[in-house]
C-alpha cells in the first residue's frame, strides 16, 4: 500500500498474484484534479512496472458512512449502494454478505409471514452500524489532517504508527 501524492485523499496497490499483479489506485475527488488514467500511469511509471492489460476498471466507492434509511416501501439496499462500505479502505464484500444473508432472511419472512421490511434496517444496524460509523469518523479525521500534502500525510502516518494502523484497518477508535 502507498500512501500520498499519487493518490490523493486514499492509497494505491500492489497485490502479487502467480508470477503478476493485481495493482490500483484509488482517489477521493475532493483531493484529486486528475483522471484515474493518469493516476494510474503515474503511480506506473513510478513503480517501474509494465501493464499487461491497457483496460482499466474503475467505480466510485461510497466512503462517506451508511446511508440513513436503507428500507422504503417494499425496497431494500444493500452493499455499496447503502453504504455498508468500510470508509477507510473501500473494503465492502463482507459487510455486503452480511446485510445481504440479513435482507433475504427478512424479505423471505415478509413473502411467508407478513414480517416487516423495517427489521432488516435494525437487524444489519445491530451488527454493521458501530463499525461502520467509527470508520467513517476515521475517514473524517483523515480527510481533515492527513491529505492535501505528502508532507501532511507522511506527519500522519508517523503519528498513527503501527498500533493505531491496526486500530483504522479493524475500525476501532483511534484515540482513547
Amino acid at each position: 500500500m502507498f500512501f500520498g501524492d499519487i493518490a490523493p485523499g486514499a492509497y494505491s496497490w500492489i497485490i502479487p498474484k502467480a508470477g503478476q499483479a493485481n495493482v490500483g489506485v484509488g482517489f477521493s475527488p475532493k483531493f484529486a484534479n486528475g483522471s484515474l488514467e493518469g493516476y494510474f500511469k503515474e503511480f506506473s511509471e513510478k513503480r517501474g512496472f509494465d501493464i499487461i492489460s491497457p483496460r482499466l476498471e474503475g467505480k466510485y466507492v461510497p466512503s462517506e458512512g451508511a446511508l440513513d434509511r436503507t428500507v422504503s416501501h417494499n425496497g431494500m439496499v444493500v452493499g455499496d449502494a447503502a453504504g455498508h462500505v468500510i470508509s477507510v479502505n473501500g473494503g465492502g464484500v463482507p459487510l455486503a454478505m452480511i446485510a445481504g444473508r440479513v435482507c433475504g432472511q427478512v424479505a423471505g419472512d415478509n413473502v411467508r409471514n407478513g414480517r416487516s421490511l423495517e427489521d432488516y434496517e435494525t437487524e444489519w444496524r445491530n451488527i454493521l452500524y458501530k463499525p461502520l460509523k467509527i470508520a467513517a469518523n476515521n475517514k473524517k479525521l483523515a480527510d481533515t489532517f492527513a491529505f492535501g500534502s505528502e508532507r501532511r500525510t507522511v506527519m500522519c502516518m508517523a503519528i498513527l504508527g503501527t498500533r493505531r494502523m491496526g486500530k483504522l484497518i479493524r475500525c476501532k477508535h483511534l484515540f482513547p
